[in-house]
């Protein structure tokens, strides 16, 4: 085999599988290589946060992963008093309102089941080829005269392997076939902490190897602890435990070991973790009906480049490895993977620039470190003795865990695809900036009244929107505004509408508009509204789904976006990116300097 792709995909885990399916959506031709030979059964990373639901809900594959998960809604806290276990506090496992908000909660699903989901939607695209057990082999830029080749500048070889789990189970013995040569214009290493495309670069994970041991059980518990349904932390007098409820009854504890249990066999070992669970809890009775053990043993560590030459790009693991208390490995690996895929498929369907690809390190690369940052906090609060826990530093912990280290909080800094927003009327402890992600608020449509969560009106893959906050249209001026500014992106020289004339219904050379106001829908027809906000589709009638009030619903749904959005009366707009985050927020008036944003990317054939 000799044969060339735009992407190459190194790791066919939870980050790599994010990237396929933002490939699969664009029709790019993609290979995705694992070294093993199916998904894991059992154990890894199995949380997901509220976010990651958002990143399935962008490929169609959150109703499945919702419905099967168990939610973690509350977490509770117990230390030890006297020599047995006390419960301190019991809280809401979420924050919600403002810009937290979102339709999901933090959950558990086995980590095999969401990338199972992942492979059949990429399979049902057909245009990404997925090879196991194959792993790369002689990673080299290809040079013409001493310059990099611009068209498929990397070339690697691959080779059949023998798989990890489902090799030898299917009657086959490991085999190493002949080696195959692959062209490509981008490589992606999704490939663990052990990365074989981060080597080949010679980038390194920086930081320190954890001193401590954790054992992982996986189990269905006979117990009459009362939180066994809770997320919790314990702390007693014979060591640490956090127990996170899953599916189907199970339950996961993790506990602290001594370094000399990871040279034991695995027998040995799985009698060591119940033993220590069962001492934590005394004096509460703790056997287990099945069971799945491990020590585990992470060190937090960072790798400072995500990037190298602007054609190979890590992801997850690859470039971050911290312990599991935190319990964020799987969301962050998947939410960099949102990140850098639709950025890619624009570059690749030449939309886009590739210039914005440098904004990948440049947004991830502080998510990394906070990551490490939150994990080496957790890791003290988890790690004291009972008699040094401090309750209020172990809430705001929990509060952080829930807000900005899930990815519901993450702001990116000013970059090519992020304007700095400076119009003094926006400027509140509120107001939404550029930058953040777009909460998941309630709005009503203005045609039928039905409640929409903002997420549904984006959740077009791949597609820009340009969310026209037309403020109070009842009044006569802000009516005059609003249909200003529909004018202005109706104009043959304004950038939108050239954008979306050259665009031929391509998601991701394409920006929706949709205008959202908070008059009375009994006061403001329809017919008042500028009519690009109600389109024509030819024999389909008219498009209603692009007009919404922020107003309560008939059941009390919605009306909270203006005011927790901090959005003035006299509007707003914001421009959102494929991965729901705000590129642009101005005035209503700035359609010129949003267009100027966008002139430094777009490419508008």
């Amino acid at each position: 085999m000799h044969d060339k792709y735009d992407v190459v995909i190194v790791g066919a885990g939870p980050a790599g599988l994010t990237a396929a399916a933002w490939m699969s959506i664009s029709g790019i031709k993609t290979l995705l290589v694992d070294k093993d030979s199916s998904p894991p059964k059992s154990g890894h990373a199995d949380g997901i946060e509220c976010r990651t639901f958002e990143v399935l809900e962008t490929f169609g594959l959150v109703d499945a992963a919702w419905k099967e998960s168990n939610k973690t809604v509350e977490i509770a806290y117990w230390n030890d008093q006297g020599g047995s276990i006390c419960r301190v506090f019991t809280r809401p496992n979420m924050i919600s309102g403002g810009e937290y908000h979102s339709s999901y909660a933090e959950s558990t699903l086995a980590q095999g089941r969401v990338q199972q989901l992942f492979l059949d939607f990429i399979e049902s695209h057909q245009n990404v080829t997925v090879l196991r057990p194959y792993e790369p082999h002689n990673l080299r830029f290809v040079t013409r005269g001493g310059s990099q080749v611009e068209d498929y500048p990397i070339q690697l070889e691959i080779a059949r392997c023998g798989g990890k789990y489902s090799n030898k189970d299917e009657g086959h013995e490991p085999m190493q076939g002949p080696l195959n040569i692959i062209q490509a214009r981008y490589l992606l290493g999704c490939d663990g902490s052990h990365s074989w495309v981060r080597k080949q670069c010679d980038l390194k994970l920086e930081g320190e190897s954890a001193n401590e041991h954790w054992g992982v059980i996986d189990c269905i518990p006979i117990t009459n602890f009362p939180d066994v349904r809770k997320r919790c932390v314990i702390h007693s007098a014979s060591g640490s435990a956090m127990l996170i409820p899953r599916e189907r009854r199970m339950v996961r504890f993790y506990v602290q070991l001594s370094s000399s249990s990871r040279a034991l066999d695995q027998k040995k070992q799985t009698s060591i973790i119940i033993d220590k669970v069962t001492q934590i809890l005394k004096p509460l009775v703790f056997l287990v009906a099945s069971f799945k053990a491990d020590v585990t043993h992470v060190g937090q560590r960072l790798c400072r480049q995500y990037s190298f030459r602007d054609r190979v790009f890590l992801a997850g693991d690859a470039v971050h490895t911290h312990t599991p208390k935190a319990g964020k490995g799987m969301n962050t690996s998947m939410q960099d993977a949102f990140n850098i895929g639709w950025k890619i498929s624009s570059v690749v369907l030449g939309s886009a620039t590739p210039a914005i690809l440098e904004t990948y390190q440049q947004e991830r690369l502080p998510v990394g470190q906070a990551l490490l940052d939150f994990d080496k906090r957790i890791y003290r609060m988890v790690s004291l003795k009972p008699d040094d826990q401090d309750c209020e530093a172990m809430k705001q912990t929990i509060q952080e865990e829930n807000s900005s280290a899930s990815g519901l909080g993450v702001v990116y800094r000013p970059n090519l695809l992020v304007h700095e927003t400076q119009i003094h009327d926006l400027d509140s402890d509120r107001a939404l900036r550029a930058g953040s992600r777009l909460p998941d608020m309630m709005v009503l449509n203005h045609s039928d009244g039905r409640p929409w969560r903002m997420h549904e009106i984006l959740n077009k893959a791949g597609r820009w929107n340009l969310l026209i906050f037309g403020g109070n249209v009842s009044k006569k001026c802000q009516m005059g505004r609003v249909h200003k500014i529909a004018e202005s992106l109706s104009r043959s020289s304004s950038l939108v509408g050239k954008i979306n004339r050259a665009s031929r219904g391509c998601g991701f050379s394409s920006i929706e508009l949709t205008l959202i106001h908070c008059a009375s829908r009994d006061i403001v027809e329809l017919d008042d509204l500028p009519r690009i906000f109600t389109p024509s589709q030819g024999p389909m009638g008219i498009d209603y789904t692009k007009i919404f009030v922020d107003t309560a619903s008939h059941t009390g749904l919605g009306g909270m976006v203006y005011r927790d959005l901090a959005i003035p009366k006299t509007g707003c707009i914001m421009l959102i990116r494929p991965d729901q985050h705000v590129a642009f927020r101005g005035g209503l008036e700035s359609v010129s300097e949003m267009d100027h944003f966008l002139a430094k990317f777009w490419l508008c054939n």
